[in-house]
Order: C-alpha cells, then sequence, then structure tokens
C-alpha cells in the first residue's frame, strides 16, 4: 500500500495534535473498509455513555468500499 491507502489519521482538536497511524490490513479486511473501521474504532474506544455533545466523543470522517 502506498500513499495515504492503509492509514488513519487522529486530529485531536482540543490539543491541536495531529498523527498518522499505520492500519492493520487484516483489520481493514475483517471489517470491510471504512465504514466498518470505522465502528471498530467506535466500539473499542469509546464508551456508550458519553454524551454525544462532550468533547471526550468522537467524530469519524471515512468511506467505504
Amino acid at each position: 500500500m502506498k500513499g495515504w491507502t492503509g492509514k488513519i489519521l487522529r486530529v485531536d482538536l482540543s490539543n491541536r495534535i495531529v498523527k498518522a497511524e499505520d492500519l492493520d490490513f487484516n483489520t481493514a479486511r475483517q471489517f470491510l473498509g471504512g465504514h466498518g473501521v470505522a465502528t471498530k474504532i467506535l466500539m473499542d474506544e469509546m464508551d456508550p455513555k458519553i454524551d454525544p455533545l462532550s468533547a471526550e466523543n468522537k467524530l469519524i470522517f471515512s468511506i467505504g468500499p
């Protein structure tokens, strides 16, 4: 994979931090592209009781296959 393919860009607006992470190919394959990976990130990293409008909530942009 070259370029931006296989990358996740994380942007922390509160602390003004931007970092790129490599996306595990097996995770992308298992969860069928951007929408599945976004769902996995939400399930793994979010507490379901967080207020939707709080700063701790995540906003994810992704594209599907």
